[in-house]
């Protein structure tokens, strides 16, 4: 019994092996500027990078979703780190104001690859190089529906630098919130990193970018101190392709 055990074990892991798929049901790797995608805040990182439909003080969340910009968030400061794989890494810093009785949010975000060394076409060493890609954001929200919809703008200036190549582009984020506070339940939806890339890296050639459109919805419960929360990605992008072969081979 226990050989014909490990004789099942041993065809199904030759069988899993033995399979050859090819998927391509992902979205990223397709645009410049990917780094736009990469979370700094903690708490959006823990619920799954999506945090989208909260107001509260929260100045990541008026970063991520400028229909969140509230009063609460007036002269607060956030500054983000995270030691990334090998020797790159990435932040951001966010600074809330009020102007003209509107609330701002200006930010900046950065990720660095490390310093590199450059050798000429005999692998002799010539000197070091760096690269870096940032972002320059300032965005704002008005309210309306006696405060029970929000919609909010910003405007980001991207750049980047890798070694004698640079680019730069212009993005806007449109977000709008519908809070009905009587059942503490939010619904946002939000358009990211709308824009065109003014320079790009080669002549002529001009690349995509990480759009985006998303969908959410949060609710704190009313007895229990909790919140869930539920996001839909990439709507612009309703059927991803998904395509399989298949080589099988059974041997036991």
């Amino acid at each position: 019994m226990i050989r014909s055990f490990l004789t099942n074990k041993i065809c199904i892991i030759f069988i899993l092996f033995s399979i050859n798929s090819l998927l391509y049901s992902q979205v990223g790797g397709i645009n410049t500027f990917e780094f736009l995608n990469l979370n700094t805040s903690p708490r959006s990182a823990a619920l799954g990078s999506s945090l989208q439909s909260v107001i509260d003080g929260d100045l990541n969340i008026g970063i991520y979703n400028p229909a969140s910009i509230n009063l609460d968030m007036n002269s607060s400061i956030v500054l983000n780190y995270t030691n990334y794989y090998a020797d790159i890494n990435y932040g951001n810093f966010g600074y809330s104001f009020s102007l003209l009785n509107r609330q701002f949010i200006s930010a900046l975000k950065y990720i660095h690859y490390g310093v590199f060394d450059e050798t000429n076409e005999f692998g002799q060493y010539v000197g070091t190089f760096k690269a870096g890609e940032y972002l320059m954001s300032l965005g704002t929200s008005n309210f309306f529906l006696d405060s029970l919809m929000s919609v909010g703008l910003n405007t980001k200036f991207a750049y980047s630098s890798f070694y004698e190549f640079s680019s730069i582009a212009i993005l806007f984020d449109l977000g709008v919130i519908y809070n009905l506070k009587n059942h503490n339940l939010s619904i946002s939806f939000l358009i990211r990193n709308l824009g065109h890339q003014l320079v790009p890296y080669y002549k002529d050639h001009y690349e995509s970018l990480p759009f985006e459109i998303s969908l959410g919805i949060t609710n704190r419960l009313a007895h229990v101190p909790l919140r869930w929360h539920l996001t839909l990605k990439n709507l612009e992008t309703p059927r991803f392709i998904f395509r399989q072969t298949q080589n099988v081979t059974l041997v036991c």
